[in-house]
């Protein structure tokens, strides 16, 4: 099991390595993103520094299949055992967030982590979504939004946790649900000091 553990590992880190915003952004307005805006190689940073809402949703979309194929991968080679879902859902996510490519310096991992729930379990995507809209609506601060709405989801698992979803699935949830959530530390810090406005995010 082990050496599956790594391939799938290795596997999933190389596919969520992918630097889409870095190249869309590269290719289409000769910037480079990690030296502007806020640096994030991500999908509201290309949207932030480009003003192209094409290019954003490319973003959005490439980084979503990144995570979603990582998971249709893992369970093609080795089946849908916990141990390679939680392998593949960690390592993609890391390799988004520390692309070796940009030297370690990526993404937040909303996007790619919402590829993988999507095929671990769709509802999960809806409760976050839902979270998502209710703090935003409450604070009008997308970084409190994305932040809390991803601490909170593996609540949701909670809730149900006893007629609908087992304890792997929750385990994976936390999991990348908590790699998300480090990353959006900073500018959720940001955003509590009142250094982020609301038409930073517009």
């Amino acid at each position: 099991m082990a050496g599956k553990l790594i391939i799938i590992g290795l596997i999933s880190y190389f596919l969520g390595s992918f630097p889409t915003a870095f190249l869309l952004v590269r290719w289409k307005f000769h910037k480079n993103i990690t030296q502007e805006g806020t640096g994030n190689v991500g999908t509201l940073n290309a949207l932030r520094i480009t003003h192209s809402r094409p290019l954003t949703v490319l973003v959005l979309l490439v980084d979503f299949l990144k995570g979603a194929l990582a998971i249709w991968l893992a369970s093609q080679l080795f089946g849908r055992d916990f141990e390679y879902l939680l392998a593949a859902s960690v390592f993609v996510v890391l390799g988004h967030d520390f692309p070796v490519w940009l030297k370690f310096h990526g993404g937040r991992g909303l996007a790619t982590s919402a590829g993988i729930f999507l095929l671990i379990q769709p509802y999960i995507v809806l409760g976050w979504l839902v979270l998502w809209l209710l703090i935003y609506l409450l604070t009008r601060k997308v970084a409190y939004a994305n932040a809390l709405a991803t601490l909170l989801t593996p609540g949701i698992l909670l809730i149900r946790a006893f007629h609908l979803y087992d304890s792997s699935t929750f385990i994976i949830v936390f999991a990348v649900t908590f790699l998300v959530f480090i990353k959006h530390i900073p500018r959720l810090l940001h955003a509590m000091r009142g250094e982020e406005t609301v038409q930073q995010f517009q």
